[in-house]
């Protein structure tokens, strides 16, 4: 829910709303809290780095599933020497199997204009700068099914009682403050105060011993302009 300041304590919508993510609460039809356009002035009179006593706060809740064990971890397959005695058998031994640690990002692509984490009732972090995108390591603050499922073999079965069991499931909640001491640096021709999670929010899982991340290509005209 939205509150307003302690003048008018009503929410500023409906408790317990189903939102849809990304979008703007300012640009929903059932919100009081409207945006405004502005250039060289702040939309509010306070000075830096204070904000508004009429501060909307969006909470943001999100359950779901435990996550397949091979989230956290993966069976690696590999074949080894077969190793006689001295080391003089070259010959390709048994198939052997180990468990590779893997690493789970949260990613929110942009929240206006700070925010903060609790996966799990757990505080996991916070973030500012309203178009930035922000990642965090939440592989240790959730629940993963206990058999795991096979990575070669779907999910596995995924009961519905385990959304319904919070006990079982897991929590995301968001809290998504409009105005903070970066909405001074965002000062701009634009509309401010939009207030929400205006960009996609996923989970993503990679190997935690070695992987790769801004990976980007840049691309250069010869000097002739011919794109060949």
């Amino acid at each position: 829910a939205q509150y307003n300041d302690d003048n008018d304590p009503s929410p500023l919508f409906q408790e317990n709303e189903t939102v849809t993510v990304p979008s703007n609460w300012t640009m929903m039809s059932s919100s009081r809290d409207k945006p405004r356009y502005t250039n060289v002035k702040m939309p509010f009179d306070v000075l830096y780095p204070h904000v508004p006593k009429d501060h909307p706060t969006g909470l943001y809740r999100l359950d779901f599933a435990p996550l397949p064990g091979y989230w956290s971890q993966s069976s690696h397959h590999s074949n080894v020497l077969g190793g006689g005695v001295g080391g003089h058998d070259d010959t390709i031994g048994n198939e052997r199997t180990r468990k590779m640690r893997r690493r789970v990002i949260l990613h929110l692509g942009g929240v206006e204009s700070c925010f903060f984490i609790y996966v799990n009732g757990e505080f996991v972090g916070m973030g500012k700068d309203s178009r930035l995108p922000s990642e965090f390591d939440v592989t240790s603050f959730l629940r993963y099914q206990d058999d795991g499922g096979d990575e070669n073999h779907g999910d596995g079965a995924i009961d519905a009682t385990m959304i319904k069991d919070r006990m079982m499931s897991n929590a995301l909640v968001i809290i998504a403050l409009k105005w903070s001491d970066g909405s001074f640096l965002e000062q701009q021709d634009h509309w401010r105060g939009m207030g929400g999670i205006h960009r996609s929010v996923f989970l993503y899982s990679t190997p935690a011993e070695a992987f790769i991340e801004d990976v980007f290509c840049q691309g250069n005209l010869l000097p002739s302009l011919d794109d060949d």
